[in-house]
């Protein structure tokens, strides 16, 4: 799916993810500035893909554990709801 579809369908995912992210980056000594990150997310073009889309359609395996991996395991997955709903379903829509 294309970033701008992506917006569309889950742009309401876009701050909870991205605070999971960051809250898991400053666990391990690292400040990030949330909106900073959210915004460029939200200006990058509406065609652009991500990695993880585009090894999806060449049938590579996804890198979710190098992706989504340490913000789970940092933040736990009831700490990280957002980040761990989006792996399931990653992974649900993988079977079809």
């Amino acid at each position: 799916m294309a970033l701008g579809a992506a917006r569309e369908h889950r742009g309401d995912w876009i701050a909870p993810l991205v605070a999971e992210a960051t809250g898991a980056a400053l666990r391990h000594g690292v400040e990030l500035d949330p909106q900073q990150i959210e915004s460029m997310l939200r200006s990058m073009p509406a065609s652009g893909t991500s990695s993880m889309y585009k090894d999806r359609e060449a049938g590579h395996e996804l890198e979710l554990d190098a992706i989504a991996g340490p913000i789970i395991r940092t933040l736990g997955p009831t700490a990280a709801p957002t980040t761990a709903t989006a792996v399931l379903m990653i992974l649900e829509a993988g079977k079809n």
